[in-house]
């Protein structure tokens, strides 16, 4: 996470990573960086004591870094706690375990809040299999058990339990959620069990609702924004609104330039979107949903392209090249929304519009990228007719309309679309965080299997 992201806490509680420099907030003046910290954590203690630094920790520095640690090892334990307390038992189909879930839906993301607000998202060993936790039991209410039997999805259920019990076995015991120590709570309603009734799970269910029900206000109004942006969903964006919008939306926008086969494209997008909520993603590293990611931002980043290529051909046509900056802070827009800011192509294509008086030798560099940029997003998700044109003729299809945009289209109308376009990306992408989803894949690795 970047400063930007370590800062988002600071509103309430002043909370700074101890790396991060930064100007302490008015009413945590006198406070240490540590103690802003501490004063943060200590709201959200997930079964492990803290201890009071005024009282009990002499190394305050060192205090911090041990509740981090045991407030990432709290989410594993009640994490793998969830997963065993729902272990299925043969007799029991697909929709009865399901209704095991509901009572973590919400506990799982606010879990998964915390720990990505004190930066604890990027030890691939240790969060992605609780991602997988939430990945798996927020999915299993709508998606998994439609084609999938309950014995394989019993396989699975197997298979992260033990991911995540592997990645607890450094963890300090004690934790008051931990249902295998025998000086929790729930042990002795757990221990040699393999089948759990409806009290059972109640009674543990509504133990761990009650504490998450406890600091979920105060959790809400710490991270603000950010809490609707944390949510395994936003994996898949908004992707229905996107794909309606194919024959209304972009109908406005097709006469301004590059013949975009839309049918074709948003058949290649739905076959993703639908590998991306199948059950295979929680044992190969999430593939179909990087996949879909992949084909959605690509289609996104093909239209704004397109603007660009536009605008710079008018420029250049009516000797206009002062006009650039109109179109940068459209662009730059765009690039923020989509989370491209890793993209040196798309970056360098950004920069040029920053250029005030371009060279006619740099207009024409720029030109040229965006057409590669443009035929290679092209050829990807299909959204070009290109079979018949040799390869090196492909760029050629992004200048058969130049007769129709340079008597149809000038710089401002083009730009005016531009800018709607952007307005309907950020709608699409309302509360999706690309950084957010970033991390989370950036994580995920395959896990063997024997089923």
């Amino acid at each position: 996470m970047d400063q930007r992201g370590s800062l988002r806490l600071a509103l309430m509680f002043c909370v700074y990573t101890v790396n991060v420099e930064a100007t302490i907030h008015p009413v945590c003046k006198g406070q240490t960086p540590q103690k802003q910290y501490h004063s943060f954590l200590r709201h959200f203690h997930v079964g492990y004591d803290i201890a009071d630094p005024e009282t009990g920790a002499t190394d305050l520095a060192s205090t911090v870094k041990e509740i981090k640690t045991n407030t990432l090892c709290g989410v594993q334990t009640i994490c793998l706690s969830i997963m065993r307390m729902t272990r299925p038992a043969h007799d029991e189909n697909a929709n009865t375990w399901k209704v095991k879930f509901e009572p973590f839906y919400g506990v799982l993301r606010d879990a998964m809040v915390i720990l990505y607000n004190i930066d604890s998202v990027y030890d691939s060993a240790k969060i992605y299999p609780l991602w997988l936790v939430y990945l798996y039991v927020e999915d299993s209410k709508v998606f998994y058990w439609r084609k999938t039997t309950a014995e394989r999805m019993g396989k699975i259920h197997e298979m992260i339990t033990a991911q995540l019990a592997a990645s607890t076995e450094l963890c300090p015991r004690k934790n008051a959620f931990d249902v295998t120590d025998e000086e929790c709570r729930f042990f002795e309603e757990y221990s040699g069990k393999q089948k759990y009734g409806a009290y059972e799970l109640a009674s543990f269910a509504s133990q761990i609702k009650q504490y998450f029900d406890e600091i979920h206000p105060t959790l809400r109004a710490v991270t603000k924004e950010n809490y609707k942006q944390i949510n395994v969903r936003n994996l898949r964006v908004n992707t229905e609104s996107f794909l309606r919008a194919k024959r209304n939306f972009y109908q406005t926008i097709k006469d301004g330039g590059i013949n975009i086969e839309w049918d074709r494209a948003s058949t290649k997008l739905r076959k993703a979107y639908d590998e991306a909520k199948e059950p295979t993603n929680l044992y190969d590293g999430c593939q179909g949903i990087k996949s879909f990611q992949k084909i959605y931002l690509t289609l996104m980043k093909l239209v704004m392209l397109r603007f660009i290529w536009i605008h710079l051909l008018l420029a250049h046509r009516d000797n206009k090249p002062n006009v650039n900056y109109t179109m940068y802070e459209t662009a730059n827009s765009f690039a923020t929304t989509i989370g491209l800011n890793d993209d040196e192509a798309f970056d360098e294509t950004v920069k040029h519009l920053q250029i005030e008086s371009p060279s006619l030798e740099d207009s024409q560099t720029a030109l040229k990228n965006i057409r590669t940029q443009l035929t290679a997003h092209c050829q990807f998700v299909n959204a070009c007719e290109i079979s018949t044109i040799n390869e090196e003729d492909i760029p050629e299809i992004f200048s058969v309309y130049w007769s129709k945009v340079t008597t149809q289209t000038d710089i401002d109308k083009n730009r005016q679309l531009a800018v709607k376009y952007v307005k309907e990306v950020k709608h699409f992408l309302t509360d999706v965080d690309q950084e957010f989803v970033k991390s989370v894949l950036a994580v995920s690795y395959p896990i063997d299997k024997n089923f």
